[in-house]
């Protein structure tokens, strides 16, 4: 969807923030996951990637005349990325003593 000129039906109660925020606790969850615990900065390494990733989708909608570049849209895919950490530092150690 990041780069359709295609009209989408989009759902009236959405928020694109939201969208946002929500796909980049997912993503940071799949990269978090996929490296190893033991990686000396591991939070680091997958905070700038997955940030990176959002900077080049903003920079290719840049590029193309019917999307724009959002400042607005970084924040919140920053946010997801902060929530996602916040959430897995606080939910890791309970979870830890489960298993």
């Amino acid at each position: 969807m990041a780069t359709t000129s295609t009209n989408i039906p989009v759902v009236s109660h959405s928020n694109d923030k939201m969208n946002h925020i929500f796909a980049f606790v997912v993503l940071t969850f799949l990269a978090d996951m996929s490296t190893d615990r033991q990686l000396p900065g591991r939070v680091k390494w997958v905070t700038i990637t997955i940030l990176a990733y959002g900077l080049l989708i903003e920079i290719v909608q840049w590029q193309l005349p019917y999307r724009s570049f959002s400042f607005a849209d970084m924040g919140a895919d920053l946010f997801g990325i902060l929530l996602y950490w916040g959430g897995s530092f606080i939910a890791y150690p309970h979870l830890k003593r489960l298993l």
